[in-house]
């Protein structure tokens, strides 16, 4: 599996979770680097609450439209993933 932060890289270089990946949705490459992503794989896509409409639900409809099909979104983003006490990368460690 693979964790797709969609948040920006400010966004990520502040905090994110060991071991994802980057692609900016708000960049206008988006949609370019996710067609290079590999589609045999299961992407948990996030940003940073994931509310409905978000950055993630845009992301995620991006990427079934490029023919990704293991797909999950996490509930709640990285906001909900800290709440509950899990470790991230942060830029001053």
């Amino acid at each position: 599996m693979v964790i797709l932060d969609v948040r920006t890289p400010e966004e990520y270089t502040a905090s994110h979770i060991e071991g994802a990946i980057n692609v900016n949705i708000a960049a206008d490459t988006f949609a370019n680097n996710i067609a290079k992503l590999d589609r045999g794989k299961t992407y948990i896509v996030h940003c940073g609450a994931n509310v409905e409409n978000g950055r993630s639900d845009q992301s995620f409809e991006i990427m079934t439209d490029l023919g990704f099909t293991k797909l999950r979104n996490m509930q709640g983003g990285i906001a909900e993933w800290e709440a509950s006490g899990q470790p991230l990368v942060k830029n001053n460690e």
